[in-house]
């Protein structure tokens, strides 16, 4: 095991191209807590080690180090704002710092970094196990495409963008032949339907959403694409123009209502264009 760093209060280590960082410290970061009897933050060890099963990891001690691969697959469980944000603060900025540059260099330092005499040849290689970490990355994404359900065309639209910063484009004739999608905030943007709560400024894809909820949608009307929204990724549907013309139709049907209600929620929406 090579030296153990501490990178924003992360302990962390690479090995053989691989970043392992410690459970304990992914536990808190992914928000699996609680708050105990006593007043303090502790971690939900129970819940941990039950994912660590479901997915095939041997139960480790509360001092082990998990490789990245498992932090990502990790990461799939938690289901709040934090966990998103530390994911991203992981894969974004710290592990491919790690492999880079050999520990973790706040981004307005990296110009100084490599100001030194490191030959070519080690620039290369660092490149070179950078790419590298992503390729292992996109074949974790390709699982989890397969598992949602995503179609290879649109799972090489989204490895292609993954890509593009480092000057591999991916072969466009996948796209041939793919159908025209939206998404739910193109959909609002369409239709002229604007939150309210911005002042019109942004469409509302929250209560787009909530119409196609109710609607009869049939599958070769929507498509798993994966997404990536300020830093944030996943697998959401897209919807063909006949859908559309469906929440058009329900708006029509209801009258174009300045509030929007679904399932017990209400949404506030304004107009921006002739209907």
């Amino acid at each position: 095991m090579n030296e153990i760093m501490n990178i924003n209060g992360i302990d962390c280590y690479e090995q053989d191209g691989t970043a392992y960082l410690k459970l304990e410290t992914v536990a808190r970061g992914l928000g699996f807590t609680r708050i105990a009897d006593s007043g303090n933050e502790v971690i939900r060890w129970e819940r941990v080690n039950k994912y660590l099963d479901e997915i095939g990891v041997p139960i480790c001690g509360h001092d082990a180090f998990i490789p990245e691969n498992i932090f990502y697959r990790l990461a799939m469980k938690a289901k709040n704002e934090a966990a998103e944000a530390f994911q991203a603060k992981i894969a974004d900025e710290v592990i491919p710092s790690i492999r880079k540059h050999g520990a973790y260099i706040m981004p307005g330092r990296l110009s100084a970094h490599n100001s030194g005499d490191g030959s070519n040849a080690a620039n290369l290689r660092a490149n070179a196990m950078l790419l590298n970490a992503k390729n292992r990355t996109a074949a974790i994404l390709q699982k989890i495409y397969d598992q949602a359900g995503v179609k290879p065309e649109y799972q090489v639209a989204a490895l292609s963008d993954f890509y593009a910063a480092d000057g591999v484009h991916l072969p466009r004739d996948a796209f041939r032949g793919v159908k025209q999608t939206y998404d739910k905030g193109t959909i609002a943007e369409k239709l002229g339907i604007y939150s309210k709560a911005s002042g019109g400024k942004k469409p509302h894809a929250q209560a787009v959403g909530a119409i196609i909820s109710t609607l009869d949608i049939r599958d070769d009307e929507r498509e798993a694409l994966p997404y990536c929204n300020n830093g944030h990724d996943g697998v959401d549907y897209q919807y063909s123009e006949s859908v559309v013309e469906k929440v058009r139709n329900w708006m029509e049907e209801n009258g174009w209502p300045s509030t929007i209600s679904v399932g017990g929620k209400s949404y506030a929406v304004l107009f921006r264009v002739e209907v």
